[in-house]
Protein backbone atom coordinates (compact mmCIF):
# COMPACT_ATOMS: atom_id res chain seq x y z
CA UNK A 1 0.00 0.00 0.00
CA UNK A 2 1.60 3.40 -1.03
CA UNK A 3 1.11 6.10 1.84
CA UNK A 4 1.52 9.96 1.10
CA UNK A 5 4.22 11.89 3.07
CA UNK A 6 3.29 14.71 5.68
CA UNK A 7 4.80 17.01 2.45
CA UNK A 8 2.32 15.12 -0.09
CA UNK A 9 -0.86 15.80 2.71
CA UNK A 10 0.24 19.69 3.43
CA UNK A 11 -0.63 19.98 7.16
CA UNK A 12 -0.27 23.76 7.56
CA UNK A 13 -3.04 24.27 10.46
CA UNK A 14 -0.22 21.75 12.98
CA UNK A 15 1.49 24.99 13.41
CA UNK A 16 -1.70 25.52 15.76
CA UNK A 17 -2.13 24.25 19.05
CA UNK A 18 -4.94 21.32 18.89
CA UNK A 19 -7.37 22.00 21.80
CA UNK A 20 -10.82 20.35 21.32
CA UNK A 21 -13.54 23.27 20.16
CA UNK A 22 -15.24 23.30 23.95
CA UNK A 23 -11.65 23.76 25.20
CA UNK A 24 -11.17 26.70 22.72
CA UNK A 25 -11.33 30.41 24.01
CA UNK A 26 -12.64 31.63 20.70
CA UNK A 27 -14.52 28.72 19.56
CA UNK A 28 -14.80 29.73 15.52
CA UNK A 29 -18.46 28.93 14.16
CA UNK A 30 -18.83 26.37 12.11
CA UNK A 31 -21.11 26.10 9.12
CA UNK A 32 -24.06 24.73 10.11
CA UNK A 33 -26.21 22.67 7.40
CA UNK A 34 -29.46 23.68 9.18
CA UNK A 35 -31.02 26.93 10.72
CA UNK A 36 -31.11 27.08 14.25
CA UNK A 37 -29.23 25.56 17.11
CA UNK A 38 -26.74 22.53 16.42
CA UNK A 39 -28.29 19.42 17.50
CA UNK A 40 -28.37 18.00 20.72
CA UNK A 41 -26.12 15.08 21.95
CA UNK A 42 -29.49 13.23 21.72
CA UNK A 43 -30.17 14.64 18.41
CA UNK A 44 -26.93 13.57 17.10
CA UNK A 45 -26.50 10.12 18.21
CA UNK A 46 -29.63 9.31 17.17
CA UNK A 47 -30.73 7.51 14.29
CA UNK A 48 -30.68 9.04 11.00
CA UNK A 49 -35.11 8.93 10.51
CA UNK A 50 -35.68 10.53 14.08
CA UNK A 51 -34.30 13.63 12.40
CA UNK A 52 -37.06 13.85 9.91
CA UNK A 53 -40.52 15.43 10.70
CA UNK A 54 -41.79 12.39 9.42
CA UNK A 55 -39.06 9.14 9.18
CA UNK A 56 -40.91 7.70 5.78
CA UNK A 57 -38.13 10.05 3.24
CA UNK A 58 -35.49 9.15 5.72
CA UNK A 59 -35.61 5.18 5.75
CA UNK A 60 -37.48 4.74 2.02
CA UNK A 61 -34.09 4.12 0.31
CA UNK A 62 -32.80 0.46 0.70
CA UNK A 63 -29.70 1.70 1.37
CA UNK A 64 -30.51 3.55 4.67
CA UNK A 65 -31.11 0.30 6.81
CA UNK A 66 -27.44 -1.07 5.92
CA UNK A 67 -26.07 2.11 7.07
CA UNK A 68 -28.02 2.37 10.33
CA UNK A 69 -26.69 -1.12 10.75
CA UNK A 70 -23.08 -0.20 10.15
CA UNK A 71 -23.15 2.07 13.43
CA UNK A 72 -19.13 1.17 14.10
CA UNK A 73 -17.85 1.75 10.69
CA UNK A 74 -19.79 4.90 10.76
CA UNK A 75 -18.30 5.74 14.01
CA UNK A 76 -14.91 4.80 12.77
CA UNK A 77 -15.02 7.40 9.56
CA UNK A 78 -16.53 10.39 11.90
CA UNK A 79 -12.99 9.79 14.22
CA UNK A 80 -11.02 9.84 11.50
CA UNK A 81 -13.04 13.00 9.30
CA UNK A 82 -13.80 15.36 11.95
CA UNK A 83 -12.22 18.21 12.77
CA UNK A 84 -9.94 20.77 11.12
CA UNK A 85 -8.36 19.52 7.49
CA UNK A 86 -4.36 19.07 8.84
CA UNK A 87 -5.78 16.65 12.05
CA UNK A 88 -7.85 15.00 9.50
CA UNK A 89 -5.09 14.58 6.90
CA UNK A 90 -2.86 13.63 10.25
CA UNK A 91 -5.08 10.71 11.39
CA UNK A 92 -5.18 9.63 7.61
CA UNK A 93 -1.57 8.97 7.43
CA UNK A 94 -1.60 7.68 10.84
CA UNK A 95 -3.96 5.00 9.97
CA UNK A 96 -3.20 4.18 6.80
CA UNK A 97 0.70 3.33 8.16
CA UNK A 98 -0.51 1.67 10.35
CA UNK A 99 -2.79 -0.96 8.44
CA UNK A 100 0.14 -0.90 5.89
CA UNK A 101 2.57 -2.77 8.73
CA UNK A 102 3.05 -6.22 8.10
CA UNK A 103 2.59 -7.26 11.21
CA UNK A 104 -0.81 -7.81 13.03
CA UNK A 105 0.63 -7.40 16.61
CA UNK A 106 2.82 -4.10 17.39
CA UNK A 107 5.05 -3.42 20.17
CA UNK A 108 4.50 0.48 21.36
CA UNK A 109 8.82 1.04 20.75
CA UNK A 110 7.46 -0.24 16.24
CA UNK A 111 4.67 2.42 16.89
CA UNK A 112 6.74 5.17 18.10
CA UNK A 113 9.27 4.79 15.14
CA UNK A 114 6.16 5.09 12.36
CA UNK A 115 5.91 9.20 13.69
CA UNK A 116 9.40 9.66 14.04
CA UNK A 117 8.66 12.03 10.68
CA UNK A 118 6.47 14.25 12.16
CA UNK A 119 8.15 17.60 13.36
CA UNK A 120 8.34 18.05 17.35
CA UNK A 121 5.37 20.10 17.54
CA UNK A 122 3.33 17.98 15.50
CA UNK A 123 5.01 14.48 17.26
CA UNK A 124 2.54 15.08 20.19
CA UNK A 125 -0.38 14.87 18.51
CA UNK A 126 0.38 11.45 17.88
CA UNK A 127 -0.62 9.98 21.47
CA UNK A 128 -4.11 12.05 20.88
CA UNK A 129 -4.57 10.01 17.64
CA UNK A 130 -3.38 6.87 19.03
CA UNK A 131 -6.22 7.27 21.73
CA UNK A 132 -8.90 8.24 19.66
CA UNK A 133 -8.27 5.05 17.60
CA UNK A 134 -8.74 3.42 20.92
CA UNK A 135 -11.48 4.66 21.65
CA UNK A 136 -13.59 4.44 18.65
CA UNK A 137 -12.52 0.24 18.76
CA UNK A 138 -9.79 1.35 15.67
CA UNK A 139 -7.17 -0.35 17.32
CA UNK A 140 -7.12 -2.15 20.56
CA UNK A 141 -4.57 -1.82 23.32
CA UNK A 142 -2.81 -4.32 25.60
CA UNK A 143 -1.22 -2.59 28.50
CA UNK A 144 0.57 -5.40 30.05
CA UNK A 145 2.51 -6.13 26.75
CA UNK A 146 3.00 -2.70 25.94
CA UNK A 147 1.67 -3.80 22.38
CA UNK A 148 -1.05 -2.89 20.16
CA UNK A 149 -3.27 -4.91 16.86
CA UNK A 150 -5.43 -3.55 14.10
CA UNK A 151 -9.52 -4.62 14.72
CA UNK A 152 -11.36 -6.06 12.34
CA UNK A 153 -13.18 -2.99 12.18
CA UNK A 154 -10.23 -1.32 11.64
CA UNK A 155 -9.65 -3.63 8.56
CA UNK A 156 -13.00 -3.00 7.61
CA UNK A 157 -12.69 0.71 7.28
CA UNK A 158 -9.19 0.79 6.02
CA UNK A 159 -10.92 -1.32 2.70
CA UNK A 160 -13.50 1.56 2.54
CA UNK A 161 -10.49 4.11 2.41
CA UNK A 162 -8.26 2.05 -0.16
CA UNK A 163 -10.03 4.25 -3.28
CA UNK A 164 -9.18 7.76 -1.43
CA UNK A 165 -5.88 6.43 -0.49
CA UNK A 166 -5.58 5.74 -4.02
CA UNK A 167 -4.31 1.88 -3.67
CA UNK A 168 -5.68 -1.01 -6.26
CA UNK A 169 -5.36 -3.19 -3.62
CA UNK A 170 -7.35 -2.86 -0.18
CA UNK A 171 -5.66 -4.45 2.95
CA UNK A 172 -5.82 -8.29 3.49
CA UNK A 173 -8.52 -8.95 5.44
CA UNK A 174 -6.71 -10.58 9.06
Amino acid sequence: MNVLSLQDLALPDLNLPFAPPSASASPSPSPSPEPGPAPTGQAAESGLGDLFSHPDPATAPPWVMHIEQQSALVDGLRSLFHGPAGLVRLRLWMFMTLVEQPGMVLHRDEVDELWQALRPDAAGLADTVLQRFRDTGLLAWDDSRHRCTLTPLARQLARVLSPLAGTSDPPPAR
